[in-house]
């Protein structure tokens, strides 16, 4: 009797991981996808560009995608964590004006950088590049604040409503499209203006499909933010959830600080050439966060839900093998993934950015963090989003001193090791927060079966 009931509760406990499992396996094949379409995108940039060139165009998108984070509301974990609530308690007239002030919010945001990054293009293409022909390549990526406005709620609607499937196939296919373009307007016009463009068009016609299938799942989840809503419960939503969504736009504006001030701050002492081969280092080394993300989607909701619900039992035991997994899968890869980047790089992009293999090496071992994922989702659905900003702003703290010391005389290996002081300094944080949710032993005694 003891081993059938020990039978039904490992098949019950297999039933509640298979969905998560085949959710993150789904998703990670596109963004697999997305990520060879990505690195296609590089190769064929940095080898039909001159080395001034990719500097430029690096540069450029380092500024717009650190001017971004002014306005980075983070709604998506706000909407993670209070949606499932709601549609808990049946409140879908709150649920839809969480939605729709959560969109509000986001896309004010983004207006408001698109204009001051309008503006401020001829400052910056003469500080950074010293060129007065940049300008056109800033005034281009400008609009990309307001684009990424739409796409983060969009998604996080989607794997809210469970709807995968959709987001995979719209990730590989977008990112398939986004490749064809920018090669294409490589060929005919070979500049860095050319690629802005490409993927400005790539990233309008990618979002518009994403914004149809976000109104789906809307209907999916009888959330109605048009019908159910108006501007002013919209905000008064938003004014009711303000104490969250503070702390979670002061972690996001961290975050993205944290995530592109070396960057900048090469690209302030540095010419173009030399900000190149760092600026290579990091895209790639940036691919395996693209193959990453997914299991950080689908555990987001899973863990928001078994708070929802008390399953403290069942969470203990689902982070205790995903851990398990990922150390066991995630570091071997990583550690012939370090041992391959110096004839690697070489071999496929030209001795001319031979350079950039030692700080892509330096840059891959943040991944080391790879079997501790599960720290800022469980964080921030723990409501110690407020934890989590100070968090972040003392990880920038430690970058941003850490960068001004080493890159003026280190350059790209200065800025590899700033950054990676900076995001273990960040991984430690979260260590000592999540921590404060559990005793030295309850998560390994509690997640025993």
């Amino acid at each position: 009797m003891i081993r059938l009931r020990s039978a039904i509760s490992r098949i019950a406990r297999t039933q509640r991981t298979l969905p998560s499992a085949w959710a993150a396996g789904t998703l990670s094949l596109a963004h697999f996808a997305d990520a060879f379409a990505m690195l296609g995108q590089i190769f064929i940039t940095t080898q039909l560009l001159s080395k001034q060139q990719f500097g430029e165009l690096g540069i450029a998108m380092a500024v717009t995608l650190l001017a971004c984070a002014v306005f980075d509301f983070r709604v998506w974990e706000v909407m993670t964590i209070r949606i499932p609530k709601l549609q808990a308690s049946d409140d879908s007239q709150e649920a839809a004006s969480l939605v729709r002030g959560c969109f509000l919010l986001e896309f004010f945001g983004g207006f408001v950088v698109t204009v001051a990054l309008l503006l401020l293009a001829p400052v910056f293409a003469q500080q950074f590049t010293n060129n007065g022909h940049a300008v056109t390549l800033f005034a281009a990526l400008a609009v990309q604040p307001l684009l990424m406005s739409v796409d983060e709620p969009a998604r996080t609607l989607l794997r809210l409503n469970g709807d995968f499937r959709s987001l995979a196939i719209w990730r590989s296919i977008s990112g398939v499209f986004q490749l064809v373009l920018v090669s294409a307007a490589l060929m005919f016009w070979p500049t860095p203006v050319s690629v802005a463009l490409a993927t400005m068009l790539a990233w309008c016609i990618r979002l518009t499909c994403l914004a149809w299938l976000a109104k789906r799942s809307l209907r999916s989840m009888k959330i109605d933010p048009i019908g159910e809503s108006n501007n002013r419960r919209a905000w008064a939503s938003i004014k009711q959830n303000r104490s969250m969504l503070s702390s979670a736009a002061v972690a996001a504006i961290a975050g993205r600080l944290a995530n592109r001030v070396d960057l900048v701050i090469l690209g302030w002492f540095a010419v173009p050439e030399v900000f190149a081969p760092y600026d290579l280092a990091r895209r790639l080394t940036s691919q395996v966060s693209l193959v990453l993300e997914p299991i950080t989607q689908v555990i987001f909701p899973k863990i928001s839900t078994q708070l929802a619900g008390n399953e403290i039992l069942v969470r203990n035991r689902f982070l205790v093998q995903l851990t398990s997994i990922l150390a066991v899968t995630g570091l071997p890869v990583l550690i012939l993934t370090i041992l391959a980047l110096p004839w690697g790089i070489p071999l496929v992009f030209g001795d001319s950015y031979s350079d950039a293999a030692f700080p892509s090496q330096l840059l891959m071992l943040v991944y080391v963090t790879i079997p501790i994922l599960w720290l800022r989702p469980y964080v921030a659905c723990s409501q110690n989003i407020s934890v989590l900003a100070w968090a972040g702003l003392l990880t920038v703290v430690i970058q941003i001193s850490a960068g001004l010391l080493l890159i003026p005389n280190g350059m790209a290996i200065g800025a590899a090791y700033s950054f990676l002081l900076g995001q273990m300094a960040w991984w430690a944080c979260l260590l000592v927060i999540a921590r404060r949710g559990f005793s030295k032993h309850s998560l390994l005694e509690k997640s025993i079966p």
